[in-house]
């Protein structure tokens, strides 16, 4: 899967982040050598760098793939907190996860994306 990440076309891409939500959904375990390569695509699509024309959309290059990587992400997360529930952590350690940070950086996310809709 990992491989496929590696991919320069960005339709392949969205199809290959979909396609790793639903895997990382059942076994997280082992689709962490992705986390890294999710985040070199988004660092491409954030600097604009190599977007054809046809995956912008409203200036904001190809959200679909965004969201897919951030809805992985968000499986991640949410994995790595279940985890950490049933290893016992304490209560402090429980506050001090992810979710508080979804809810705002979503919202920041949104917010980016309306701003750039709204002024083209």
């Amino acid at each position: 899967m990992a491989q496929l990440l590696d991919e320069r076309d960005l339709g392949v891409l969205t199809s290959s982040t979909s396609l790793l939500v639903a895997l990382v959904s059942n076994n997280h375990e082992a689709y962490w050598s992705c986390l890294p390569k999710c985040v070199k695509i988004l660092e491409r699509l954030a600097r604009n760098q190599d977007i054809p024309q046809e995956y912008t959309y409203y200036g904001i290059p190809s959200p679909w793939l965004q969201v897919s990587i951030y809805m992985f992400f968000f499986v991640v997360a949410f994995w790595k907190k279940k985890k950490r529930e049933r290893e016992g952590e304490g209560f402090i350690a429980r506050l001090i996860t992810y979710d508080p940070i979804y809810p705002v950086f979503l919202l920041n996310l949104v917010n980016v994306s309306s701003q750039k809709f709204l002024h083209s």
